[in-house]
């Protein structure tokens, strides 16, 4: 890849992920959809494999802007996903699918959460 990958202008998020956001955000009490798609991606990213490509994720239910979804950590996330685009190969036209890719692959593997504490412990039992 000759390029740094332009971050895409929104994250979007599929009726199945909604409907997982819907849940986790009645269960954890995590207030925002935002934070709760942000633990997602960084859960995906941690796994340290690429996600497969999904065509079931194709509909977009939700979109949040780019700011919204990185929050504070604005920078931190897009010099990740730039780190890890950049060394997975992944085309900058293919960045927001590839984002999309790990939310959505993040949402499923954190969905059966039941609280707060059981969400901490899942994410930060990851394993590298």
């Amino acid at each position: 890849m000759s390029s740094t990958p332009r971050l895409p202008d929104a994250v979007r998020i599929s009726a199945r992920g909604r409907e997982i956001l819907i849940k986790l955000k009645r269960y954890t009490g995590v207030p925002h959809w935002n934070t709760l798609c942000r633990i997602a991606y960084c859960y995906s990213l941690s796994l340290q494999t690429v996600p497969a490509a999904s065509h079931e994720h194709e509909d977009t239910a939700l979109e949040i802007e780019w700011p919204t979804f990185a929050g504070a950590f604005r920078v931190e996330l897009a010099a990740i996903t730039q780190f890890n685009a950049s060394i997975e190969d992944v085309d900058a036209s293919e960045l927001g699918k590839y984002v999309r890719n790990h939310v959505e692959r993040g949402l499923s593997a954190i969905q059966n959460t039941r609280s707060l504490s059981e969400l901490v412990t899942i994410v930060l039992s990851t394993k590298n």
